[in-house]
């Protein structure tokens, strides 16, 4: 770790550009590979924009950084293959896992991961569910002290980076924690070989790059349905009253575009009732989410002089939270 600060040293764009054209004037698919091997670099057509810079613009892709990287890397190489999960704790997290019910639109987990060499078969998309859905509940009496804060730092680094908009002070926070991790690994299982530095450094260097952050929710969206105030519509002897009439229609499911959500009353879409759905707090600035099923789907209308205003809305069960002590 005496030598981290070594691995981020920012190349020159000019630099790479000249080295990028080299490459193009290769005249073998051989003799590109060796000069790739040699200066890690290779030509992409998005450098045909002259504006485009390529290191300060980086996209960094945590499908093969992040949940094909480092996250199969920790549940692989340290907790199966140092029997921290052993077979029997398999089970019992596949047994656990099969209890959870959600979303249809998640995708599924691969239901025998007790069974060969775990978790082998994961997509980047199924370890991301795994660890921002699953990991908590399923691994944690399972793994000791030291595996506990290595899966709860991972937790929040997969939590910071998979967002569409990440704020600077987000990522010095997920850079603090992959520091964390490596060193709580180094402590307590030493220099494991065959890691190939799954930490890459490419994830590392997005905390240099400079980002606008725009505001992702409108100010039209500040006030959840518990502020409101609801006024009773019928008052006497006030002119021009609008008659709310005290009928809806019912319905057991609901198609946007290609995607159907069901409810608890229609058994043969009951998998894609349950929802996960965030409102923003009393304080109008953090937002929680909150799990629930839906009941049914109902559409509603209002006839005002000049014409009918229809509302669709969704009748929804909400869990309660859990005890985190249980």
């Amino acid at each position: 770790m005496a030598d981290m600060s070594d691995w981020f040293i920012m190349k020159d764009s000019v630099e790479h550009r000249q080295k990028v054209l080299e490459w193009r004037r290769c005249k073998s698919n051989a003799e590109r590979e060796r000069f790739v091997k040699v200066n890690g670099v290779m030509w992409s057509e998005i450098l045909r924009l002259s504006y485009f810079d390529l290191i300060q613009f980086v996209v960094i892709d945590p499908m093969h950084c992040l949940f094909l990287g480092i996250a199969k890397w920790i549940t692989k190489r340290i907790w199966i293959d140092e029997d921290v999960l052993t077979e029997k704790a398999l089970q019992s997290i596949q047994k656990k896992m099969s209890e959870f019910k959600l979303p249809s639109d998640l995708g599924r987990i691969p239901g025998k991961i007790h069974c060969g060499e775990g978790f082998s078969n994961f997509t980047a998309d199924q370890w991301r569910n795994f660890f921002l859905i699953y990991a908590t509940v399923v691994l944690w009496n399972h793994l000791p002290n030291k595996d506990r804060k290595i899966l709860t730092y991972f937790i929040r680094v997969c939590t910071i980076l998979v967002r569409r908009i990440v704020e600077i002070n987000d990522m010095k926070e997920a850079y603090e924690l992959l520091v964390k991790i490596i060193k709580l690994i180094e402590e307590h299982y030493g220099s494991l070989p065959n890691s190939h530095r799954q930490i890459e450094p490419e994830i590392m260097r997005q905390l240099t790059t400079e980002t606008q952050i725009n505001d992702i929710i409108s100010s039209s969206s500040e006030d959840t349905y518990v502020d409101s105030i609801f006024r009773k519509p019928f008052t006497e002897n006030l002119p021009n009253l609008t008659i709310v009439i005290n009928k809806v229609n019912r319905y057991g499911r609901c198609q946007i575009g290609a995607e159907i959500f069901g409810s608890t009353a229609a058994t043969q879409h009951i998998k894609s009732s349950f929802v996960l759905a965030k409102f923003i707090n009393r304080d109008g600035n953090s937002v929680d989410t909150y799990p629930g099923q839906i009941q049914f789907f109902f559409e509603h209308s209002v006839h005002l002089s000049s014409y009918n205003l229809t509302h669709k809305l969704a009748y929804i069960k909400w869990y309660k939270p859990a005890n985190l002590t249980s």
